[in-house]
């Protein structure tokens, strides 16, 4: 592996619009200061065939999912040099299609992730901003005493199996998802490992997602599968097209990050979507969670026709109500200013019975301001 930490002068000296690396890892000489974290779990460099992309060495994270199994690849890094981070660029290979989570971790602050699907066996790129990043407040996650993703204070990125979490998390019958069975034995590969700087952020913060990035960042506890789709079929523009099979006592849900700096006076929540069959979608508003702990959740419901044909909405914050199966809010109605995360769930079977496999698109995801 070989390390190119680059100065600040060398920086200054770059044009604006070039991408920069801060650091680089192509693992031809050994780990290079990557460590495995958890309680389980192996972390080792591999040359096999299958393993590699493009002839070169890649990272691999050998990790068990089970309860209280746990193992990430984790990189020290120097808080000055991550500074100029504009931008984390990798290839990722799983062996079963799941969500990666990368987590930025704060010296004397707090953990922030941001979520990449892989589809599995096949290698996906990776380009994650740090407006993709949120604050985890899980009962284990150091609070942050400004509540916001400092770059000049990252001194650790994480990679790991999302799967290790959900799928060995206790089931909670008040929220019945489908999580499929991914017990055993998993291997996760990284190649050639970047961070860079100089890549103009993008300047429009209203934006949930476009769908223009290489991967989907979006995850989902299991019982989906995602793709991007450009064939403008079923949306206007790009979609995530999500596949799925509704089981009669298991809801399939997906989730992102929504953007930071949300501003106050938004009042809807505008896309474009599609669908298979006739269906309702529950969509889920979560608040940051203040200390430890999750937020409060807000939800409302999304009819569908069906038939694939595409659908533009505005969705009012106004329809969004508290849900009684999560945290209470202090606060007494949605902040959409503390908003972190926008979750979509196909409610049809519990709804209604609806059960079996359908399909649906979403596109041009967007917060607006409607008078």
């Amino acid at each position: 592996m070989r390390w190119i930490l680059l100065g600040l002068a060398f920086l200054t000296a770059t044009a604006a619009t070039a991408a920069t690396p801060i650091l680089h890892s192509n693992f031809d000489s050994g780990l290079g200061g990557w460590v495995k974290m958890g309680e389980s779990g192996s972390l080792r460099v591999t040359r096999e065939t299958a393993d590699v992309r493009e002839g070169v060495p890649s990272l691999a994270l050998d990790y068990e999912v089970g309860q209280r199994k746990f193992a990430a690849a984790v990189l020290p890094v120097e808080p000055a040099a991550m500074a100029a981070m504009e931008q984390i660029h990798f290839w990722v290979k799983t062996d079963f299609p799941t969500s990666v989570v990368v987590t930025l971790s704060e010296k004397g602050g707090g953990n922030y992730a941001a979520m990449a699907w892989s589809p599995g066996s096949v290698w996906q790129e990776v380009r994650i901003a740090p407006r993709d990043f949120a604050l985890s407040d899980r009962p284990n996650d150091p609070p942050d005493p400004d509540g916001r993703l400092d770059a000049d204070q990252v001194h650790g990125i994480g990679v790991a199996d999302l799967a290790q979490i959900l799928g060995g998390a206790p089931r909670n019958p008040a929220m019945p998802f489908a999580v499929p069975d991914r017990s055993g034995k998993h291997t996760l590969l990284i190649a050639g490992f970047e961070v860079l700087g100089g890549i103009p952020a993008r300047s429009d913060n209203l934006s949930i997602d476009q769908f223009d990035a290489p991967q989907l960042s979006w995850f989902s506890p299991g019982g989906a599968a995602f793709r991007i789709d450009n064939s403008r079929e079923h949306a206007p523009g790009p979609a995530m097209e999500v596949d799925y099979t509704l089981a009669e006592h298991a809801i399939v849900y997906f989730a992102r990050n929504l953007p930071p700096g949300i501003p106050p006076n938004i009042t809807h929540i505008s896309f474009d979507i599609a669908s298979e069959k006739p269906a309702q979608f529950a969509f889920t508003l979560q608040e940051k969670g203040s200390g430890h702990g999750e937020g409060p959740r807000y939800n409302t419901v999304v009819e569908v026709k069906g038939k694939g044909k595409p659908d533009h909405r505005d969705l009012a914050l106004s329809a969004f109500n508290l849900d009684q199966n999560g945290p209470a809010d202090p606060g007494g109605a949605l902040s959409i200013v503390k908003a972190k995360s926008l979750a979509i769930a196909d409610i049809s079977a519990a709804a209604n019975g609806d059960s079996g496999p359908n399909r649906f698109w979403i596109s041009n995801l967007r917060l607006i301001v409607r008078d």
